[in-house]
């Protein structure tokens, strides 16, 4: 029977649905440790019979469970642990077999649990019956449930999981040979676990054991326990318990120096007191032996969720936790179990954790086996794995990029399916298609253990990051999403839209030539670029509209920009990624992206006002040299965005649906991309974050008065901040911007601080600035300590009118010409 723990503090959630949860109550004995005992059981798992062979012995399937350490830590005793083999009636899958699991135990340690595939084994029904009793006292011990008096047989109830737990040999490493002497041990040990004592005034009251032995018949190197005498060498990493409170310790030294006569340590300095005084005032126990010498131990670990990372802070405390307390005890207080060792218990301890993982895992294959695409079955479990479970992984970011996914493909389905929609229309379909109620019934469909939207897309973002967009179309169709993606673009829509392209002569009047030398694609039909120009949307009768191109080029954009993130970067969070692409997708950003490479010019049939939006917007980009978030009095026209993006979806469109090629065009002209270096947050994003570290309370007010608005940043019912503008987005964020460069928030400028808050990223996240005189990338750092020192260069040299980080732009303003003076200010 496998147990599970459940703390409000240490928490191991589920990644699917568990069966149901027996809670686990004794009136007759009070709980042993203050935790909740749940029963778990996922049916269909690992089946329970086992088969017989000729001779009646019953067939089992053997893994090794193999602990290698990674790091010791600061308590080099928890990192001893006995291995394990796992027995099962029928084999696992192929993969999970081989899976490795990071664990990591307090004090700063780390270890990794192997699983391998060592055969099969024949159990007599004798040995079958010790192995069940084994593991029903072995994980009463990890979980402290009520103990087996000495000399009793414990009770077997069989589970409906098919597989038992046994120990293997000590430093036998290619070797499976099970230790059926610490079986045995075990099972006549009597271990007891917090056993109820008398208390008063907070301490236990030690009763007087019947200890038959007298010192002069002691033999050199032996001592007296409570029950019975024993050598040294019998203490060696010995289990104990402690009389006097019930807890089981694993004894790590004999202190020679130290015994019965001691002074206690003890911060009351009115008055010393040995060892025997305390005992004696405290337990109302006078200890026999007092010349003994004291045995140091350790208390067991208590079984908790090794899956989850320490957090750093904890990390740096210089006081142990209670389950790892030193302790020094009199040898007459302590009950030996002789022949159980503490690694036994130690490696007993990880076992929850490894076991854990090992189902969540076969669910995960079985999924994998139903839907029958490949993938990784872990690829699979990531996909199925919340926040909530506080391991290393989580669909957060899969999530992310299926979602994107969806968009991509529903927005070239509906492009294509309804050619007389508007943008409107378009994107209220796409929302009827994509939404969480519609994701829901898909997981209902295809009877998912769980349906929630989020896994959905998540299984999606695994089945694309792990196999390729072919892969995941698939998988889309095996969830039954209602989005139908053609491989190819049909003949027949082909020849509509070449037909529309034709009528349209706009493409005449332009250099088509210099614009393809521009994007580095010769189109097939040229006439495409008709719609992809033309900002004139007077034409309701064609499909080729420039807002119907937004439409699918938004999609695009989307699909490719996450897809890179999500590769490039998988050890960030889904917040940090949204951060990234935010800081790449927005309007502003490509609206100077279109500036740079001086792609505005082709935009046609403008109104004068559109036109004047975009001479002032390029003026101001020129002056100023381009922010991350929009220049200082000037918002950038929609028209500019979007026409990147109009861009991208014909020659998707010319390319036959080939979205490699896309992202080919497309990346050089964002270049450089945000990194989590680089990356510039909003002005406002910015200030929220600094208010909320210093638990300031902030409000953004805007009044309309004049033809002008007005915005103030509010901080603690004070004004901290104003500015007005025309336009109410560009108010709001040179209010904030204000506020910022106040608060010491420079925009280009890292802090070391920031290298170290994300430990994770290497070299590829540092982009550096070009030289603007030979246009040459500079060399890049090849360690951390280089990296550190290069940034604190760039900080340095942030005034200076050679090199200049600007925020996630970061280039040389191409074709614009020399930056003048006052972008240094």
């Amino acid at each position: 029977m496998f147990w599970d723990l459940e703390s409000p503090s240490d928490r191991v959630a589920n990644c699917l649905p568990p069966g149901p949860k027996i809670k686990y109550t004794s009136k007759d004995v009070p709980w042993p440790l203050p935790v909740r005992h749940y029963e778990r059981s996922y049916a269909g798992v690992v089946s329970t019979r086992s088969t017989l062979d000729p001779l009646g012995n019953f067939k089992f399937f053997v893994y090794s469970i193999r602990f290698s350490v990674v790091d010791i830590g600061s308590d080099p005793n928890q990192n001893l642990a006995s291995d394990f083999a796992l027995i099962t009636a029928e084999g696992l899958d192929a993969e999970v077999a081989q899976m490795s699991v990071n664990l990591y135990l307090p004090s700063q340690a780390c270890v990794v649990a192997n699983t391998k595939a060592c055969g099969t084994i024949a159990l007599t029904a004798d040995q079958l019956d010790l192995t069940k009793r084994f593991n029903a006292w072995l994980f009463n011990v990890v979980l402290g449930k009520p103990p087996f008096p000495a000399g009793s047989t414990p009770k077997y109830i069989d589970s409906p999981k098919g597989y038992y737990i046994l120990p293997l040999m000590d430093k036998i490493e290619h070797v499976v040979d099970f230790d059926w002497t610490v079986v045995e041990s075990a099972l006549i040990s009597g271990m007891i676990y917090r056993k109820k004592v008398k208390f008063f005034g907070g301490f236990a009251k030690l009763e007087a054991a019947d200890i038959d032995c007298d010192v002069t018949d002691l033999e050199a190197g032996q001592l007296i326990l409570r029950n019975g005498r024993f050598s040294e060498g019998d203490l060696d990493d010995a289990m104990i318990t402690c009389a006097h409170n019930g807890m089981p310790c694993y004894v790590t030294a004999i202190s020679e120096h130290l015994n019965g006569w001691s002074c206690f340590p003890s911060s009351d300095n009115i008055r010393s007191l040995s060892y025997a005084d305390y005992y004696a005032s405290k337990c109302e126990y006078q200890l026999r032996f007092k010349d003994q010498p004291f045995l140091k131990g350790c208390r067991l670990l208590r079984a908790s969720n090794y899956l989850k990372r320490q957090e750093p802070d904890a990390a740096k405390g210089k006081d142990l936790p209670k389950s790892n307390e030193r302790l020094e005890l009199p040898p007459e207080i302590c009950s030996l179990h002789l022949g159980i060792k503490g690694r036994l218990c130690r490696g007993a301890m990880r076992l929850p954790s490894v076991l854990y993982s090992l189902e969540m895992a076969l669910l995960a294959a079985e999924l994998r086996d139903r839907i029958g695409l490949p993938i990784s079955c872990f690829k699979v479990l990531e996909a199925l794995t919340s926040r909530a479970c506080q391991g290393d992984v989580s669909y957060e970011a899969l999530e992310l990029l299926g979602d994107s996914i969806l968009k991509f493909t529903g927005c070239t389905f509906l492009f294509l399916k309804d050619i007389l929609q508007t943008q409107d229309q378009l994107g209220a379909t796409l929302y009827e298609l994509v939404r969480n109620k519609t994701l829901f019934y898909c997981a209902v469909v295809r009877d998912l253990p769980r349906t929630l939207a989020d896994i959905v897309e998540a299984l999606i973002g695994a089945y694309l990051m792990n196999s390729g967009l072919d892969v995941a179309l698939k998988a889309m169709a095996w969830l039954s999403v209602p989005i139908k993606f053609p491989p190819t673009l049909p003949q027949a829509i082909i020849s509509n839209l070449f037909a529309e392209a034709s009528s349209l002569d706009l493409y005449k009047l332009i250099d088509v030539d210099r614009l393809e030398r521009k994007l580095g694609y010769v189109f097939k039909n040229k006439c495409l670029l008709a719609g992809a120009l033309n900002y004139d949307s007077q034409k309701s009768t064609c499909s080729l509209l420039f807002q119907r191109l937004e439409f699918l080029g938004d999609g695009i954009f989307d699909f490719v920009i996450t897809r890179h993130l999500v590769g490039t970067y998988q050890e960030l969070d889904e917040g940090k990624l949204s951060e990234l692409k935010q800081a790449i997708r927005n309007n502003e950003n490509l609206a100077a992206v279109a500036v740079r490479h001086r792609l505005h010019p082709y935009l046609w049939q403008v109104s004068p006002s559109l036109k004047k939006s975009i001479a002032e917007f390029v003026s101001s980009y020129i002056s100023e040299g381009g922010k991350a978030f929009g220049l200082s009095n000037v918002c950038a026209p929609r028209a500019l965005g979007d026409l990147l993006q109009t861009i991208a979806s014909v020659v998707f469109l010319d390319s036959g649906f080939d979205i490699e090629l896309v992202w080919k065009i497309v990346r050089p002209l964002l270049e450089p991309l945000a990194t989590p270096l680089t990356v510039t947050l909003h002005p406002i994003k910015q200030l929220e974050t600094l208010c909320l570290q210093r638990g300031w309370n902030l409000s953004i007010h805007v009044n309309c008065t004049e033809g002008f608005v007005q915005a103030q940043v509010i901080i603690n019912e004070l004004v901290m901040g104003n500015s007005q503008s025309e336009d109410k987005k560009v108010a709001r964020r040179l209010a904030a911007t204000m506020k910022c460069e106040d608060s010491g928030w420079s925009e280009g400028m890292i802090s070391e601080t920031e290298i170290e808050k994300r430990p994770g990223l290497l070299l590829e996240t540092v982009v550096l600035e070009v030289e603007f005189t030979s246009k040459q990338p500079t060399t890049l750092p090849t360690t951390r300590n280089d990296q550190k020192e290069r940034i604190s260069e760039l900080n340095a040299s942030n005034r200076d009118k050679t090199l200049r980080m600007f925020g996630q732009f970061g280039t040389v303003l191409a074709d614009l010409g020399p930056l003048p003076p006052k972008v240094w200010k």
